[in-house]
């Protein structure tokens, strides 16, 4: 049997700028994705980032709408980096990339993919991998405590975010890290209903600071007074102060 998937193309576009290209970690050299009765799951990550999409299924014209197109509980299949690499994105271009592919079955043979868009078919066979367990890394409860970042971390996330956004005027760009402390940080990326029945959210992993950098540089020579770190306590202070001298 197969099975004819539809892909939002900029979502499956995005995600894929948080795989890796190195050649050892073969297994992270594509999008990861998964099926559900009502929804697929893309997800990336290169080992310090990680992007995450969930769309909602839909249906092609050989199934009803409403109906399973009997994908659900289908193995998940790693879509090859180098084959998501040749989809061409423009502003003519269809929204949906189609994603073919036969059952699993008992055979441990990679299955063989198609994906057409834009009246070009591309060809290739499955990551043979098992993917690492990615929900594991996504944190659940955030601290809020500041934290050091990778800029190529996070410069990847703009690049998503401008990716589905193109070249509209005004359009937020800009993600939001959500920090963690030394644990892994969400990453607001995509805001809600910006892709019909497609969600997203990305993860970072934090650096940890050695050396003269832990510190606070010295800034008393430009401005004329020492930089501190203060506290919420201090900041409230600090302006209950200025809003006095005001009065």
């Amino acid at each position: 049997m197969q099975f004819n998937i539809e892909i939002n193309a900029l979502l499956l576009k995005a995600v894929a700028l948080a795989a890796t290209n190195q050649e050892s970690r073969y297994y992270l050299r594509g999008v990861y994705v998964e099926f559900f009765a009502d929804h697929l799951t893309l997800t990336a990550t290169d080992g310090h980032k990680l992007i995450a999409g969930r769309q909602a299924r839909i249906y092609t014209n050989q199934t009803e709408p409403g109906a399973s197109d009997g994908a659900a509980g289908q193995a998940g299949i790693i879509l090859p980096l180098d084959m998501i690499d040749k989809i061409k994105l423009s502003r003519k271009a269809p929204d949906y990339v189609t994603l073919s592919f036969d059952a699993k079955g008992d055979s441990l043979q990679a299955r063989f993919l198609q994906l057409k868009f834009d009246a070009v078919t591309l060809s290739g066979f499955e990551v043979e991998a098992s993917y690492p367990a990615a929900r594991r890394v996504a944190p659940v409860s955030i601290t809020g405590e500041t934290a050091a970042f990778d800029p190529e971390i996070l410069i990847t996330f703009t690049k998503a975010a401008k990716l589905v956004y193109g070249s509209t005027v005004g359009a937020p760009a800009t993600p939001v890290v959500h920090h963690n402390g030394l644990s892994p940080a969400l990453v607001s990326w995509l805001p809600t209903g910006t892709l019909p029945g497609c969600q997203a959210f990305g993860v970072a992993m934090p650096m940890r600071v050695q050396g003269d950098f832990k510190e606070l540089p010295d800034v008393a020579w430009f401005t004329g007074a020492a930089a501190y770190r203060a506290t919420p306590a201090d900041q409230f202070q600090a302006e209950t102060e200025r809003l006095k001298a005001k009065a």
